[in-house]
């Protein structure tokens, strides 16, 4: 009897232990921001066509267009935000391809769709480029200067690529060779959480799945490896596939940003240029199922302004702010004046709260329960 109730209350240890392990979360996001139409006071590049958005807790945040080779850094102030800098990414040589961007440490990261718009993909090199671009989160500039010419910082930036993981995956392999309208590979989402990129795919879907990878971040950019071929040839292939239900409707991940507990998915279609309804969606980061948490982002952004919301294609999303309750997000778009910046609020249901509880007992059940059965076991005898 006393070795079933010291196994008991070892299990029930364990177990909220696990809880509160899969509870700690480096997310993003954390200043104060007003809800609604953001007010931002100087020239945006590519503002037409934003195409990815991260804030901090400093009250910075960085823009990017897949129209455009620079990105934008903003920085509250009062009310709205004002821009500090505009950061080029290349010398124009070639076009840059800004699809999702995070920020982990003291650096942004900002990568691209990884995907071929055509069948041969020689050309497409651009595509997948994946930049750390070293910063001052609080001043919201490079950490190092910029080149007066090329508008490039003279170091702090370096550029790798997915690429080779890509090709190689088991999985993944199969469509990375695909064109975009061929359901083949298309990143359109980025975050970090506990020190590792999760990467969402837009495509491809298959029987209403769809991929994210889960890399360390020391995988990818590690500035001691030494001999390493351009574009991250030699990176670690260390790493993990989750294949996430997103219900009917041909749908793909637009966007994702990391919580204290999961995730939240900005979703639409997976097919390029086809205007379905974008949702956002709850994944625990575990199961392969997701959580409707709003059925028509567009209609819950527009507020009374519908004519805008029609036009507007979310593309982009940023966690400003969470509390146990609600979830503050700043959304940017394609297709509307400066991007349609805007914050909007969602509130926590509670269903994510028990797809999180059994996400985290699921985990330990399987990856620790058979070990520590043997270990009571052996105890008992």
């Amino acid at each position: 009897m006393h070795i079933i109730n010291r196994k008991f209350v070892m299990l029930v240890f364990l177990f909220w232990s696990l809880v509160f392990w899969h509870g700690v979360s480096f997310a993003q996001g954390g200043h104060k921001s007003d809800l609604g139409k953001v007010k931002i006071d100087g020239a945006i590049s590519g503002a037409q066509d934003l195409s990815a958005v991260v804030c901090t807790s400093k009250g910075t945040c960085l823009l990017g267009s897949d129209k455009s080779n620079t990105v934008t850094s903003i920085k509250k102030d009062g009310d709205k935000y004002k821009v500090v800098q505009q950061i080029n990414l290349s010398d124009g040589s070639q076009k840059v391809d800004i699809e999702a961007a995070t920020v982990w440490g003291s650096s942004y990261y900002i990568i691209g769709s990884h995907g071929n718009s055509e069948k041969t993909y020689e050309e497409q090199w651009s595509s997948f480029d994946f930049y750390q671009l070293q910063m001052d989160l609080v001043t919201g500039k490079t950490r190092y200067p910029l080149d007066i010419d090329s508008k490039m910082p003279i170091k702090g930036m370096v550029k790798m690529s997915l690429a080779n993981l890509l090709a190689r995956d088991v999985e993944l392999g199969r469509y990375f060779e695909q064109c975009l309208q061929e359901n083949g590979i298309n990143i359109e989402g980025l975050t970090v959480n506990r020190g590792a990129f999760y990467v969402g795919f837009r495509a491809p879907n298959i029987k209403n799945r769809v991929p994210v990878l889960e890399v360390a971040v020391g995988e990818i950019f590690r500035s001691e490896v030494k001999g390493a071929l351009p574009g991250g040839l030699q990176i670690n292939d260390a790493h993990r596939v989750h294949w996430i239900d997103l219900g009917a409707g041909n749908l793909g991940i637009r966007g994702l940003v990391a919580l204290k507990r999961g995730f939240v998915l900005m979703v639409g279609s997976s097919k390029p240029k086809d205007k379905a309804t974008f949702q956002l969606r709850y994944w625990d980061g575990i199961h392969s199922n997701t959580t409707l948490m709003v059925e028509d982002l567009k209609k819950h952004m527009a507020n009374k302004d519908l004519q805008e919301a029609e036009l507007a294609q979310p593309e982009g999303i940023a966690l400003i702010s969470e509390t146990d309750e609600t979830i503050d997000l700043m959304i940017v778009c394609d297709g509307i004046q400066r991007g349609g910046v805007r914050v909007i609020r969602v509130n926590k249901s509670k269903s994510e709260e028990e797809s999180t509880l059994s996400g985290a007992f699921s985990a330990w059940r399987e990856r620790y329960l058979p070990d520590y059965e043997e270990f009571i076991r052996k105890l008992g005898n």
